[in-house]
């Protein structure tokens, strides 16, 4: 076992609580104490895997103990020692959940240590489906906001494409502007439509493959890089530098999900430029220290509000209502650098430009 299972013993006779301490020391890390009060003392300034408590002590009792503290600390397994003559009222808390077991009076330690080996699983195993029921929880919601977001973020996009299409086909002039000025709107948001689906399956992708780890060259992300940006950049005049600081340009990891991390932040950051911009840029920075991998993606945009920024990774979630966004993006960079093991950071001031900061061990 990688760790000492966390024992609380309660007793008001001290020769037996010396006993059980010289008895288990070495198995568990043990704590001992005298009365009831102190036991919730010392459960406020400590975490307990495992609970035992002589039923008949001065003040109150065992049940009455395990029954008062059950609401506030409901995780510590109780296990309850008592006589022959109290098993009517061990019963009565077993059947109202307040102790997981009983040990009959004298005990003996095999008697104690199966007794708290099976408590400690009965822990481990509570933990672990109240983790399954967290995420299932979590899972749930995104569903909801996933097909609240489906319906919505397509909606518009279709119906701008019906629309604009009705008034093409009705055209008798097919040069004219509000022609031309409709297929360019049919052009935008079929691009709309397909970044939706693109991230939509990014984010599936991400969250039911294994992770494939193999050598990366930073200097094929970089080439990569530039040959997917580089015509954005130079038709809306934005100055896009790719460096690599560090001698050591080769890392492992997931080159895949690298990929996508890499191509979503440089996409964000060009996205959100301000147009009164004259000299707008994208900065992509990468260097390797101590096997960890840091990628800095820099701007000179719309930069996030302080109030959002906290947020700014949440799925669908949209700082600014103006510029097209599936509110996937930065949500599959966050996940996708978790699954890496890594973490991101950001540094926003609005209308002066943000800065990510993603740092991923290599593998």
């Amino acid at each position: 076992m990688d760790k000492k299972i966390k024992v609380l013993f309660i007793d008001d006779e001290e020769h037996n609580l010396h006993a059980f301490k010289a008895a288990f020391r070495f198995d568990y890390d043990v704590a001992i104490v005298p009365s009831a009060n102190e036991a919730e003392a010392y459960l406020e300034q400590n975490s307990v895997h495992v609970i035992l408590c002589d039923q008949r002590m001065p003040g109150k009792t065992g049940i009455e103990f395990f029954g008062s503290i059950i609401k506030k600390f409901p995780k510590p397994v109780r296990i309850l020692i008592t006589g022959y003559a109290d098993i009517e009222s061990v019963i009565k808390a077993i059947n109202l959940g307040h102790v997981y077991r009983y040990i009959n009076k004298p005990w003996n330690n095999i008697e104690i240590q199966s007794a708290i080996e099976d408590s400690y699983r009965y822990y481990m195993q509570s933990e672990e489906l109240e983790n399954k029921i967290s995420e299932l929880s979590r899972a749930y919601k995104e569903l909801d906001n996933f097909a609240y977001s489906v319906s919505h973020d397509m909606k518009g996009p279709l119906m701008s494409i019906m629309g604009a299409m009705n008034i093409v086909n009705t055209a008798e002039n097919k040069n004219d502007k509000t022609v031309l000025m409709m297929l360019n709107l049919i052009e935008k948001s079929s691009i709309q439509l397909s970044d939706f689906v693109e991230n939509m399956h990014v984010y599936y992708k991400n969250n039911r493959g294994q992770l494939k780890i193999d050598n990366v060259d930073l200097n094929v992300i970089k080439t990569e890089i530039d040959s997917l940006f580089g015509l954005k950049c130079l038709q809306d005049n934005v100055k896009l530098t790719i460096d690599i600081s560090s001698n050591n340009s080769l890392f492992r990891t997931d080159v895949t999900k690298l990929r996508v991390v890499a191509n979503n932040l440089v996409s964000n950051a060009l996205k959100y430029q301000r147009p009164d911009e004259k000299d707008k840029f994208v900065h992509l920075n990468m260097y390797i220290i101590n096997d960890t991998l840091t990628m800095e993606v820099k701007d000179n945009g719309m930069g996030v509000d302080e109030k959002y920024q906290k947020s700014i990774f949440e799925l669908f979630f949209r700082a600014n209502s103006e510029v097209n966004g599936s509110g996937f993006g930065l949500y599959n960079v966050k996940e996708i650098i978790a699954k890496l093991g890594g973490t991101i950071e950001l540094e926003s001031k609005l209308n002066i430009g943000s800065t990510f900061t993603v740092k991923i061990p290599s593998k």
